[in-house]
């Protein structure tokens, strides 16, 4: 690999032995995976800190780099704990749980991590088109290449650590443009379109059931104008299903200005049938008369989202005894104060730091759920959890 006389230096210590560690870490990766040379990033969001899943082992690695002196070159936001950092008790969270994971949080916050614990960065920030950026949650990585014009791969959450101790990502794959190329044309049926029109497809399914069919690749979507509200949730149901990073949506990416007619020619078309659609939104159908919860918030939700659905609340026809959670981030809910407190002066539980993905559910009795989210109805099912999965305005009651 080509190394700048900068990173030469980083290599021979010129900045510490932590820095040097993870450039040399970067450098084996980079070349295992044929990049030619590193590029810099401006911005990095590090995946996979919650203790549930990262476990003793992710422990005792991300304190091992504390012990070595690493700090964080670029700005660094972090994903979802496994707690609300200070709610965590009433979440039912053991304590022996809570200290290993305030642990984890607070040696990454002394390496110069801000504490977002939230996996929608594009709502805490702005990011110019065609900025190198190092982003690990699979959301967020579509989010920056497909709506923002960001450059950036889907970072395993050890390569993120690495990438922000040194401010450096090798140079290959969705940040060199010859790769940011369509691979496949892709629609959706006129029926879809007309039940997603009439809200009886969450759009979490569709961008769930088009990863499942391309699986990976760059699609372009032709035909299907998603509202931009809706945008975090179709990517993340996406992102779950497939290994895709970018995805080209007509008359939104700003890669499509790239393309000439010649691009688009000569591809495979895809068209996604609403047999489709139903057969994705079976996996997560359970024969539920009642669950134990209904969870919002996977991605997190906006000030935008939480808004409205406090006004929906006042006038939903919801049971009582309907267990209602939302998840967001403390810097989505700073400038919400009063509309928060009366999210829960009606009933709705809120949890910031966390989701109902990387907290363990289990310890607040919850084994069933109805969810908005096809990426939470993936991730909760395969740990075991049984779930509905709904249109939002469904959930609300309404």
């Amino acid at each position: 690999m080509y190394l700048s006389k900068e990173e030469e230096a980083l290599l021979n210590g010129e900045r510490g032995e932590a820095k040097a560690k993870a450039l040399k870490a970067l450098i084996e990766i980079g070349e295992a995976l044929g990049a030619e040379r590193l590029v810099n990033v401006e911005w990095v969001h590090i995946s996979g800190i919650s203790y549930k899943n990262i476990g003793d082992s992710g422990l005792k690695f991300i304190k091992e780099l504390v012990e070595y002196g690493a700090f964080f070159s670029v700005r660094t936001t972090l994903n979802p704990a496994g707690m609300d950092l200070n709610r965590w008790q009433e979440m039912g969270i053991p304590e022996a749980f809570a200290y290993k994971q305030l642990e984890v949080t607070r040696a990454l916050i002394s390496m110069g991590a801000e504490p977002t614990f939230s996996c929608v960065p594009y709502l805490l920030g702005s990011v110019k088109e065609g900025s190198q950026v190092a982003w690990g949650e699979s959301n967020a990585v579509l989010y920056a290449n497909s709506v923002l014009g960001a450059l950036t791969n889907r970072e395993a959450s050890v390569l993120t650590l690495l990438e922000a101790i040194t401010g450096k990502a090798p140079l290959i794959g969705l940040r060199l443009r010859e790769f940011r190329k369509p691979t496949v044309l892709v629609e959706f049926d006129s029926r879809v379109l007309r039940e997603v029109s009439k809200g009886n497809y969450p759009y979490s399914l569709l961008g769930y059931c088009l990863g499942k069919v391309v699986e990976r690749g760059v699609p372009y979507l032709r035909g299907f104008k998603i509202p931009k509200r809706e945008l975090k949730n179709f990517l993340a149901g996406l992102g779950a299903s497939s290994s895709i990073g970018l995805i080209i949506i007509e008359g939104l990416s700003p890669d499509a200005k790239y393309l000439g007619s010649e691009d688009l020619r000569g591809l495979d078309k895809v068209s996604l049938s609403s047999g489709e659609v139903e057969e994705c939104k079976e996996e997560f159908y359970n024969a539920l008369s009642e669950v134990d919860a209904v969870v919002l918030g996977c991605p997190h939700l906006s000030e935008e989202e939480l808004r409205e659905i406090l006004e929906v609340l006042k006038y939903a026809k919801r049971r009582p005894s309907d267990r209602l959670i939302l998840f967001t981030s403390k810097p989505i809910g700073r400038n919400l104060k009063r509309k928060l407190e009366s999210l829960r002066g009606v009933g709705a539980e809120l949890y910031f730091d966390t989701c109902m993905v990387v907290c363990p559910l289990r310890y607040m009795n919850i084994r069933s759920v109805a969810t908005d989210s096809a990426k939470a109805a993936y991730y909760l099912s395969s740990q075991g959890v049984k779930v509905l999965l709904l249109p939002r305005r469904r959930l609300l009651g309404i």
